[in-house]
């Protein structure tokens, strides 16, 4: 039972740790405030009081933001409207698209990237169009670009984590609007619509959502968009429609899969220019198309971050009668001699298309019309409108006040009053109209972009504290509390003061609350410090154990060298350089502990007490010497060992934006299938080095785990650990055989069957290895001895057996008892009985020896996760268990496995090679295409109240590859412990070993939840810093990831610690039983 409460008390504190990262994001990542109040049907004039016979625009008060009725365009142009998104159409597409290249009367002529025509006229067919450079707002994901689309607002930071779970959009929008109207909406492709708006808008009987999720699916939510709108275009299907939505997804599925410059990008933009074209060949001339991307694609294919390739997406509108209406103004803006793009910004779509359609501005809308499609006196009106629609939001919003705002809604005021005073015709008050009305625009933008998250200074507070005392508390239950002692049980109960509020939460529902949770949690936490300072004072233990934790000089340099790496992460430069610098200082701490322990005082004691016996004990003594000296030569050598795979760890390094020297030449995060065909001979030379890695590593394995410890065991454990291995191994190779094929030659079951084959067989070898963990005990060389064993044990039976029994139980034997010729034999089967296995000097045996145990579990999971990740990233995979060896072998030749020096070493190699991995803490690097390596993903998409099932294998599979390093480290942690063979024989090195284990584990959680504070004080301080959500705001959801992903992985590697050292005690005691009967014979 003081196992499990040893156990239960680091699990406790290590939730309440979770508790006060929970309570810290509550603050730090709230979503804005969202104003349900939808815009009031427009009044098809201006709400204008009247003066003396002068009109003038009564604006509302910015204060108040009083009702009124909203104006709205009494003479819309078009009656119908085409929607057609194409996913991920960067702004430099559109010269690849060989239709609009025609319109625009340059064909394929060579276009400069960033200088593409911005009106684009048919002479054949008189069809106009105007394009621009549509900029998006970050996060650039799907779901959020489609929020701000329809409802003109700009959707928070942390609505990127909603991005596969959408919810419904609450502010008036765009589509509201139109079904109020009347307007039928007709909509075809990604669901992820319906997720944001209910379906019951969409009034037209055709409705035909897709799941979007497969982003290696390239062709069929397209096919079936496609085929649609060439039907729907028909006169016997074009009545039942007034607006058509249709939402493309191979461009931005290539991205992911192929990158921008692959020939299967230029196939999927020549299809989506071919529908273009067939539509503005058949439209009705009152029919608006609206051609637009919600994003646009890094050079690698990916989005989600801030960067030009993301950000800038293409915006073109097409009409067959644009010219031949009062809506365009002299002159048209769209300019054929420019050659700088025009640039709008996406949230401007919504007001603009609410004028052109004569709708109502959508209430929650801070966007500005866009002025190139109307004439100068309706714009006018309209960006009138569009100032006081914005300033009735502001002042129902209510918090994004400042004088700035306030003077420039002042001058709107002055201006409109000078406008209407004049006479229309009068161009100077006209245009300073304008100029104020922009300028009052532009600065509710700024101001909602520097304001619009509300953080929440009580709950930041509340959080950081919540961490620290969790943090404080499991820091003096290690350091302090001597496991060998019995436990209060009042820290048992007061430690679970998290999990316990938490259950209350549930139960009492709203009435209690977070701050109901945040009091029990601290209260809990204080009152375990105080009790586990009062224990530590008053327990007076009688032997020093080896849980006992020295702070030595290592310990101590070491400790300053990993705060020094966390307090940095308040310098953006050093988050941009992180993972370098992380190799830098893992080799600087260990050059440092190889230093320190050589020369600590426990070394020269030893040394000394060596000295000082050599006269006693002759050659012992100088035998001592000499291992202490082979264990100092032995950590040099891991040390460069140690040192030449970090440096080789930097190829494999992602680049940031911010590193602009910085290139992936090699896309080595990119699967073999997702590689430009062209490339035959780098695809050759990447799957022979990653499967020789692979190879190699795994007969490392066996012939160091297999023939040096279990060599004959034919226990299932050691079984799956000789051949398993090999077999995914071979797996593996055929499938990187098959994913290397050119795209087109299919094999789509057979790359689908690979995946569900290898994981199977893995995932049962593992239940396996955790059912029945023991590898060699009683199934050694020793076997073979059993029957002669049992035979010296009945003739040792003639002589006193009932002495020999009692010396037994109390384990003291003495020599004179035996005779001469069998005590050799004695102690060879009481070795055999005890240990599993025959020991002496001579012989490499199992000696209650975890390691294999623990080193099949962990090349289980090496390998499940090599099958998510990608060829170019499994050498560097393949490179942290040398890594992890070079410091097993470094800290153990020290003996200082349980120290803190060798706890930080082991931490900053993790931290390392997420780095050298192929990650980096940006969101355009997250490894999506991880999620499409588990097989088919048909049913991704499925609605139904069960749904979240079918996302469970594709996330586990991108949080595998997102943190393979992490997993890897915490898999590996016991053998800190574990690597090293002590002679004690009985049950009480088990548990020795096990309560250093749950200590080692304790420490690698405090130092990450010591880096994740770090974060979560500079996120904090940082707030209203210029780069806060470009930097410091990922970095810290990275480290909240990376910290449960730890957490959770030590806890299951403790727990299997914990089953394993159960069946080796259970294995001791039947053999004691077993040699009780043979002495009673």
């Amino acid at each position: 039972m003081s196992k499990f409460k040893q156990f239960g008390i680091l699990c406790l504190l290590s939730f309440c740790i979770v508790i006060g990262c929970f309570v810290f994001c509550r603050g730090f990542l709230l979503n804005r405030q969202v104003l349900t109040e939808k815009a009031k049907p427009c009044s098809r004039q201006l709400d204008l009081n009247h003066d003396n016979g002068n009109s003038n625009l009564s604006l509302p008060e910015v204060e108040t933001g009083i009702s009124r009725s909203p104006w709205c365009n009494t003479d819309p142009v078009f009656t119908r409207t085409i929607f057609l998104l194409v996913d991920a159409l960067r702004y430099d597409f559109i010269h690849q698209m060989k239709f609009l290249s025609s319109i625009n009367e340059r064909g394929d002529k060579e276009i400069s990237q960033n200088v593409i025509e911005n009106t684009l006229h048919h002479v054949n067919t008189g069809t106009s169009s105007c394009a621009f450079k549509f900029i998006a707002d970050p996060p650039t994901t799907t779901m959020q670009r489609l929020k701000a689309l329809m409802s003109g607002t700009m959707p928070t930071f942390i609505d990127a984590s909603a991005n596969f779970n959408s919810n419904e959009v609450e502010e008036d929008n765009l589509i509201y609007q139109l079904n109020a109207t009347g307007k039928r909406i007709a909509f075809l492709g990604d669901d992820t619509w319906l997720s944001l708006f209910p379906k019951s808008l969409f009034m037209s009987p055709y409705v035909e959502a897709h799941p979007s999720f497969n982003a290696w699916d390239l062709d069929t939510v397209d096919r079936a968009v496609n085929a649609s709108i060439v039907r729907l275009l028909q006169p016997s299907y074009s009545c039942n429609w007034d607006i058509l939505i249709a939402h493309l997804l191979g461009v931005d599925h290539c991205g992911h899969r192929f990158g921008p410059f692959h020939p299967e990008m230029k196939r999927k933009l020549a299809e989506a220019d071919t529908i273009v074209e067939h539509i503005v060949n058949n439209m009705s001339h009152d029919t608006l198309l609206v051609i637009f991307g919600d994003h646009g694609m890094t050079k690698s294919g990916d989005h989600g971050g801030d960067s030009a390739d993301e950000v800038e997406a293409a915006l073109i509108f097409i009409s067959k009668q644009l010219k031949r209406t009062r809506i365009l103004h002299p002159p048209f803006h769209c300019n054929s001699k420019s050659k700088t793009p025009q640039v709008v910004s996406q949230i401007d779509l919504a007001p603009t298309l609410s004028v052109l359609l004569g709708l109502s501005i959508p209430l929650s809308s801070i966007g500005r019309i866009i002025p190139n499609f109307l004439v100068k006196t309706l714009y006018t009106d309209a960006i009138s409108e569009n100032v006081a629609q914005v300033a009735q939001y502001i002042g129902k919003y209510g918090t994004i006040f400042n004088s700035d705002l306030t003077e420039a809604y002042r001058l709107v005021e002055e201006a409109r009053r000078d406008y209407n005073s004049k006479a229309q015709e009068d161009s100077s008050s006209r245009e300073n109209l304008h100029q104020k009305c922009e300028n009052y625009l532009s600065k509710v933008k700024d101001l909602a972009i520097s304001t619009w998250t509300q953080f929440d200074i009580g709950y930041l507070c509340c959080g950081i504290g919540l961490f620290f005392f969790a943090t404080i508390s499991l820091i003096l239950y290690i350091q302090f509390v001597h496991y060998q002692e019995p436990i209060s049980g009042y820290v048992f109960l007061f430690s679970g003061g998290g999990l316990i509020s938490v259950l209350v939460n549930f139960s009492l529902g709203s009435s209690f609350g977070l701050y109901g949770v945040i009091l029990m949690t601290t209260s809990g936490l204080v009152l375990c410090i105080i009790t586990t300072c009062l224990q530590n004072k008053s327990s007076n233990p009688r032997i020093s154990t080896p849980m006992e934790v020295r702070m030595n000089c290592s310990d101590a340099l070491s400790v300053v060298l990993y705060v020094l790496t966390c307090v940095s992460v308040f310098s953006n430069s050093y988050l941009i350089n992180e993972g370098y610098v992380l190799g830098s200082v893992l080799m600087a701490a260990s050059f440092l502990h190889i230093i320190l322990h050589s020369f600590d005082s426990n070394s020269r004691k030893r040394r000394m007490n060596g000295s000082n016996k050599v006269k006693q004990r002759g050659i012992l003594a100088s035998k001592e010497i000499l291992i202490w000296r082979n264990g100092i030569r032995t950590s040099w050598i891991g040390l460069f060992f140690l040192v030449t795979i970090l440096r080789l760890g930097n190829l494999f390094f992602r680049c940031r934006e911010e590193l602009t020297d910085c290139q992936e030449e090699f896309l080595l995060h990119k699967h073999l299938a997702s590689l430009p065909e062209t490339w035959i001979v780098y695809k050759h030379v990447r799957f022979v080095i990653a499967l020789l890695t692979l190879a190699i590593f795994v007969v490392t394995f066996r012939e160091w785990v297999m023939s040096r410890k279990c060599k004959n065991s034919t226990r299932p454990a050691a079984l799956i650990g000789k051949y398993m291995p090999t077999l995914l191994v071979v797996l593996t190779a055929a499938y990187w055989a098959l994913e290397g094929l050119p795209f087109s030659i299919g094999l789509i079951p057979a790359r689908n069957y690979f995946p569900w084959v290898y994981q199977t067989l893995t995932i049962v070898a593992m239940i396996i290895v955790w059912v029945d963990p023991l590898f060699c005990c009683g199934n050694s060389k020793a076997h073979e001895n059993v029957e002669s064993s049992e035979r010296k044990f009945k003739l040792l039976g003639m002589y006193d057996r009932k002495r020999k029994i009692s010396s037994f139980k109390t384990k003291k034997y003495d020599s004179s008892d035996f005779p001469t010729d069998f005590q050799k034999s004695f102690e060879k089967a009481k070795n055999y009985y005890f240990k599993g296995a025959v020991v002496d000097s001579s012989e490499n045996s199992c000696n209650l020896d975890q390691s294999p145990s623990l080193l099949i579990n962990s090349v289980l999971i090496i390998l499940l996760l090599v099958q998510v990740s990608t060829t170019g990233i499994t050498p560097a995979i393949i490179m942290i268990p040398y890594v992890i060896t070079s410091i097993l072998e470094l800290t153990v030749s020290s003996s200082s496995q349980d120290s803190w020096s060798a706890s930080i070493l082991w931490t900053l190699a993790s931290q390392y090679f997420f780095y050298a991995s192929g990650h980096q803490t940006v969101f355009s690097t997250i490894p999506w295409d991880s999620a499409f390596l588990i097989g088919s993903t048909d049913s991704l998409g499925s609605s139904g109240a069960k749904s979240w099932i079918n996302w469970i294998r594709p996330g586990l599979a991108v949080l595998g590859n997102l943190h393979v390093s992490q997993i890897i480290f915490t898999t590996t942690l016991p053998l800190l412990i574990y690597w090293k063979n002590y002679s004690m024989p009985d049950a009480l090195l088990c548990r020795n070993k096990r309560l250093r284990v749950y200590a080692l584990g304790g420490k690698f959680i405090i130092l990450h939840a010591v880096k994740l504070l770090a974060c979560m004080l500079s996120a904090a301080h940082h707030r209203r810093h210029l780069m806060v959500w470009k930097i410091f705001a990922p970095k810290l959801i990275f480290e909240i990831i990376s910290f449960l992903v730890t957490l959770v992985s030590t806890i299951c590697s403790l727990l299997f610690v914990t089953k394993v050292d159960y069946h080796y005690q259970k294995s001791i005691l039947k053999k004691k039983q077993q040699l009780n009967q043979l002495l009673l014979l």
